[in-house]
């Protein structure tokens, strides 16, 4: 193997966003990958730091992905840096693994993946995080097999996250919170850092649920799956997505229907 280079957490810094409609923002479709067109996104936040790359330096952003029917990438790639995705609706095949709506993935960098085919006539639309400038990387050596889910450097090992390659969140048992600010809901976490006790966490809201939520114990993305939420008095749709920085809570959370977040924590939010 590659030697290995540091993974430890960096403070994550990303702009603020309130975005309560998503359907107010436009579709970029200028190709989100270099080399590789098709696929269109809406950033909802940028950012750096908090392990999502090999240099913490390096701009991260937070998009809305839509990814046209049938649309197809043949080549193995990796990336330097994460690449994090929830699947909202619609389907994407990678290698032999099926991902359809509510399936997820989170890879450490260095990963080698692929080919890539979207098997649905409405497409694929994803949560997703990953480098702002793409980072796409073709596998040109011959140390290691050109095959699907080959690590091609050792950031895997020591990365505070580990790796899920795939994972149908429907499989997770639902954990009940039963104190804190989010008490009366539900988690399923997704991925976790071992450093921080932050992660990506599925948080299902009962109808009429209010409480105090997320109390900004460090840099905070909130994604409503299903909705509407009400979050600090602004009503989120479908779709909506707030960020905030360390120390800025959102005041009350209210729902009046059943509402499912994705919440992106620099640290444990339910604590």
């Amino acid at each position: 193997m590659t030697e290995t280079r540091s993974a430890l957490s960096t403070p994550s810094t990303r702009t603020a966003a309130s975005i309560p409609r998503v359907n107010d923002l436009e579709w970029n479709t200028k190709t989100i990958y270099a080399a590789v067109a098709g696929p269109a996104k809406k950033v909802l936040s940028s950012g750096s730091g908090g392990a999502v790359n090999t240099d913490p330096t390096a701009s991260h952003d937070t998009w809305l992905t839509h990814i046209p029917p049938w649309w197809r990438d043949a080549e193995l790639v990796y990336h330097p840096c994460i690449e994090e995705a929830f699947v909202l609706n619609g389907a994407v095949q990678l290698g032999d693994r099926y991902y359809g709506p509510g399936c997820y993935v989170y890879r450490p960098p260095g990963i080698l993946h692929g080919p890539a085919f979207i098997p649905s006539d409405i497409g694929a639309t994803l949560f997703q995080r990953f480098n702002s400038e793409g980072g796409i990387l073709r596998y040109e050596g011959t140390e290691f097999p050109h095959v699907d889910s080959q690590p091609v450097t050792d950031d895997h090992v020591t990365w505070p996250v580990p790796w899920v390659e795939w994972v149908d969140s429907e499989t997770i048992p639902w954990q009940p919170v039963d104190d804190g600010p989010w008490s009366g809901t539900a988690a399923r976490w997704l991925s976790r850092n071992r450093e921080t006790g932050g992660g990506t966490v599925l948080v299902d809201i009962p109808a009429g649920w209010a409480g105090e939520g997320t109390r900004g114990r460090g840099t905070s993305q909130e994604f409503v799956v299903h909705g509407p939420m009400t979050i600090g008095g602004m009503v989120f749709e479908r779709w909506g997505y707030s960020c905030r920085a360390p120390g800025e809570a959102a005041g009350a959370y209210t729902t009046s229907g059943p509402a499912r977040l994705i919440c992106v924590w620099d640290e444990d939010e339910f604590a």
